[in-house]
């Protein structure tokens, strides 16, 4: 029986053995990048759009584009990715002023016209670049100038125009042909006629400047026109139109100034300037510089463009200039005789092919093709006609951009793909809750009802009874999805999980964009325009939650808080968040906004109200708070902090009851700027900053308590000293009594700055002149060691100073937004999220940023968890976040808590879009993915089984031994 029981046990270690070996083999990691993050790519507003004319053996169809955004990228038509793109900088530096095909390569001039480089139009690899050098300008222009033969002689060229001259460049031998010096223009632009003569125009103040050049050699041909016109060259656009072949081309320019069209001959030097007001044309909502003039080279045709509306006009061999037709849309060129008008009214789109007369300035023909064009894509803008070998004017190809942003492929009678770069300009952005589902809803049901114990009991039998049914239906719906798709049960897309990291992320742009996104994808969920509400001068768009989606039955309600774009007085725009449907009208109010923000006071129906306080100090509450103890109590405890970014001035408010309505009462105001300076970044505390621990437990088991004041603000004010360096003050005042707490200067220090204020430490970062990188500084208050009598916080009754604990740290880059972890209750350690300009977004452990880091530790610091100070922090590739997903230009983020304490999300946003998770602490409260659920269940049923066998033997044994 011992001889079984051993060859037993020995079976079952192998098995054991075995198991643990095949899953060992089993348990290599598979890569997790983008399980639970995603990131986007854009390329913003664009300017002009170019088709290359050679694109041999290309495996697909490519669009080229620069953008408001300093970004040159091409666009597969077919499928509407980006093939590639080039991110300049982000600034005068990076503008590309103009942007050529020739041959194989695409060539964009930078650095205000003083730079030339060169991409492959394929790959978009950099082939090489010229340097024309020359004062700093504002813009210039280029033209390419293709030629058929193989010559060196006779390559291809680029000949451009800056503000000190022209330069004609070899795209071959890369060296310049020639260049004709010219100093003293602000503006010039650089033109190909259709003789092959180059036609060069220059703008200064209230002069006009014609030159015809040879492309061959730069030699004028003629002599140069010059007219004294009232013209600005920082708000001007020229055109060269061709009005016949028997005649020269006419130079027509946009004056955005005084409003007018100018026409002027490039060959016939007697003939005057012809000018003449866009209101004589017809009805034209100018816009300044949104107002576009492109030349549609069609008997004369050219057209100018704005806020949706585009004048299609036709210059006379005389110079004068008729209005032809008008379009509620955009005018592009289709053919030597046609044009093509995509036309929007009403959410449908009509894309229209017309003929003129050249004669007699009149319509031929007209056919159309109307489609579906939503309302959330705004006003077509610019169009351009995408020649294909399968298509004509009949049955025409368009890509088209509109001033909402989104660029789209029309083609056989439908939109093919459409790009939201809407996105790319987002300004303020919200991680919201999603809602509970149904069944969830009526367990909320159930434990709100109110009265006997008879008919509570009868209540939840009937939440109870409807749960069932509830779960019925949704299986039931869920089976039926599954026949169709062949996937079973699915969730519901907008429905909140277990952990409740599904969320949905709202993005709104400075043109009043509103776009709500999934976050487990980045799908765009809905998208819709707030009408004329643009963000303030001073400061983006303001956004409040007033109601969540947990509140069943009411929908969640979000506010947005903007100006009208054409009186500039406050608007406020209500709307669900989770679904993007409007909720009721908006509400215009008849002054600017100072400052708006939430009131902690909530309505019966779970509706938080917000305040908002406008130039006449009159306050307005929505929704309206009218009982007795309400006002008592914003009476009472409503303060309000504002500081004019422009003056300096902070001012502290009380709002009191009078008449019928709100008022500000001013309690306090301080001037925090001098001459010279001017506030770059405010800072108040998180309204819902979860602190977990009240102090920090020393080696020592002294309790160092934190100074955590809630209406503490932080004033970052920047501004040059007596030697013209550069410094930075940043100041804490309490927002109650107007009390300056901290005060902290920072020498040969500038902006960009990047400031966090949580718990009881505020962190900014900057660029330090004198050692050339970027620094973060952290400053920490606290109370000492005696322990606080109070469990709350009044700025009234408080009027010790905190102590401060300073140090500064240096990054690896440039920082161009900065953002803290938060959780639920916050007891998991922090992270600084910090996107650098190289792309990548790192997080930084915050006690690698704790100021009391020691030069040397003691026994007893090194106890405490102290690590020894470096002013370097490390540049840790594991703490990459976003992996080698480039995020370009990031604004701003946006940090939210999960069901998890371990969990927060961030979400970045800028030029490209990043979502993620970090866990600070890692997941300590759920176990982790690579845990070996299989193996345990093998060891659990086999050590089961063993023991259900060795009792048995042990029972047989122990009867055996009693019987001897």
């Amino acid at each position: 029986m011992d001889s079984q029981l051993r060859s037993l046990l020995n079976v079952i270690s192998c098995l054991i053995v075995l198991c643990s070996l095949a899953k060992v083999i089993q348990a290599i990691h598979e890569d997790q990048i983008g399980l639970h993050d995603w990131s986007l790519q854009f390329i913003g507003r664009p300017i002009e759009v170019l088709l290359s004319a050679s694109q041999s053996g290309a495996s697909r169809s490519l669009v080229y584009t620069y953008t408001e955004q300093n970004v040159l990228a091409a666009i597969d038509v077919n499928y509407g990715e980006i093939a590639w793109r080039q991110v300049f900088e982000n600034n005068a530096n990076g503008t590309i002023s103009s942007a050529v095909t020739v041959g194989e390569e695409i060539c964009v001039l930078l650095n205000r016209g003083r730079s030339l480089r060169c991409y492959d139009s394929l790959t978009g690899a950099f082939k090489w670049e010229k340097w024309f050098g020359g004062k700093s300008g504002n813009s210039g222009s280029c033209v390419g100038i293709t030629k058929t033969t193989e010559s060196p002689k006779d390559a291809n060229r680029i000949v451009c125009a800056n503000s000190d001259g022209m330069y004609a460049v070899n795209t071959k031998t890369k060296n310049t042909l020639w260049d004709v010096r010219s100093p003293n223009i602000l503006k010039r632009y650089a033109f190909a006629s259709h003789s092959g003569e180059l036609v060069v125009v220059g703008i200064n103040q209230d002069k006009l400047t014609i030159k015809r050049l040879s492309s061959e050699t730069g030699e004028a041909k003629e002599n140069d026109i010059e007219r004294s016109v009232s013209i600005d060259p920082l708000r001007s656009e020229c055109r060269l139109v061709q009005p016949a072949s028997q005649v020269s081309p006419f130079v027509i320019c946009y004056n955005a100034a005084q409003r007018q069209l100018l026409s002027q001959s490039s060959g016939e030097s007697s003939r005057e300037p012809h000018l003449i007001s866009v209101h004589e044309l017809g009805e034209f909502p100018v816009e300044g510089k949104n107002v576009s003039l492109q030349n549609l080279e069609t008997d004369g045709l050219f057209s100018l463009s704005a806020g949706g509306v585009s004048l299609l006009l036709q210059i006379h061999p005389n110079g004068e200039i008729k209005l032809v037709q008008r379009f509620v849309g955009s005018v592009t060129s289709c053919s030597g005789t046609e044009v093509l008008a995509l036309e929007v009214a009403n959410k449908r789109a009509t894309l229209g092919t017309a003929a003129f007369d050249s004669r007699g300035f009149t319509t031929v023909s007209l056919t159309s093709e109307p489609f579906s064009f939503p309302s959330a894509y705004g006003n077509a803008q610019r169009a351009v006609f995408i020649p294909r070998k399968d298509s004509s004017c009949a049955k025409p190809s368009v890509l088209f951009w509109s001033d909402s942003d989104v660029i789209g492929y029309f083609t056989q009678g439908k939109i093919l793909w459409q790009r939201d770069e809407a996105l790319s300009t987002i300004e303020t952005a919200a991680i919201v809750d999603l809602p509970i589902s149904d069944i969830e809803a009526l367990v909320e049901q159930e434990f709100e009802e109110k009265g006997s114990f008879i008919v509570r009991f009868t209540k939840r039998l009937l939440s109870q009874a409807l749960q069932l049914k509830k779960f019925a239906e949704v299986i039931v719906r869920r089976l039926q999805a599954g026949l169709r798709t062949g996937k079973f049960f699915q969730k519901d897309q907008l429905e909140r999980d277990y952990f409740n990291t599904h969320k949905i992320i709202v993005g709104i742009t400075g043109k009043g964009k509103i776009v709500g996104m999934d976050s487990r994808n980045g799908n765009i969920l809905y998208s819709l325009q707030a009408e004329n509400l643009v963000s303030p001068k001073d400061r983006p768009v303001q956004f409040y939650l007033q109601r969540t989606g947990a509140h069943a039955p009411f929908p969640s309600q979000a506010v947005i808080v903007g100006v009208d774009k054409k009186t500039g007085d406050g608007v406020l725009f209500f709307f669900d968040c989770v679904t993007g449907e409007e909720l009721g009208p908006a509400v215009r109010m008849n002054r600017p906004i100072l400052q708006s923000g939430l009131i902690p006071v909530m309505t019966n129906d779970h509706l938080e109200a917000i305040f908002v306080l406008d130039e006449d100090l009159n306050v307005e509450i929505h929704p309206a708070l009218d009982s007795a103890e309400t006002a008592e109590f914003l009476t009472r405890t409503l303060h309000i902090f504002y500081t004019d970014p422009r003056t300096g001035v902070t001012r502290g408010f009380r709002v009191k009851r009078m008449n019928q309505g709100w008022k500000a009462v001013e309690l306090w105001n301080s001037t925090l700027v001098s001459h010279g300076e001017s506030v770059v970044a405010v800072a108040p505390k998180r309204p819902h900053d979860a602190v977990h621990s009240q102090g920090k437990v020393l080696a020592d088991r002294r309790v160092l308590y934190k100074y955590i004041n809630p209406n503490l603000v932080a004033v970052v004010v920047e501004g040059l000293d007596d030697v013209k360096k550069p410094y930075l003050k940043m100041v804490g005042m309490d927002g109650i009594t107007g009390r300056v707490l901290i005060s902290q200067t920072y020498r040969r220090a500038r902006g960009p700055c990047q400031l966090i204020h949580a718990e009881n430490w505020l962190m900014l970062s900057y660029w330090n002149e004198k050692v050339r990188q970027s620094e973060i500084n952290v400053v920490e208050m606290y109370r000492g060691f005696d322990k606080p009598n109070k469990t709350y916080f009044s700025s009234l009754e408080s009027h010790e100073k905190p102590n401060i604990s300073t140090a500064s740290f240096r990054l690896p880059g440039f920082v161009d937004a900065m953002k803290d972890s938060v959780t639920v209750e916050g007891i998991t350690y922090k992270d600084i999220i910090v996107a650098l300009s190289s792309g990548s977004i790192m997080r930084i452990p915050k006690f690698l940023l704790d100021p009391r880091r020691p030069m040397i530790p003691t026994q007893a610091e090194r106890e405490e968890g102290l690590i020894p100070y470096a002013p370097e922090l490390p540049m840790v590739t594991e703490n990459i976040i976003n992996y080698y997903k480039k995020a370009y230009r990031i604004r701003g983020m946006v940090t939210e808590v999960a069901g998890l304490e371990s969990l927060s999300l961030v979400f970045a946003f800028g030029l490209d879009l990043c979502f993620t998770r970090v866990t600070p602490s890692a997941l300590f409260d759920v176990l982790s993915d690579s845990f070996d659920y299989w193996i345990l269940s093998v060891v659990m049923l086999v050590l089961t089984v063993a023991s259900v066998i060795v009792r048995n033997l042990a029972n047989a044994k122990a009867l055996k031994h009693a019987w001897k």
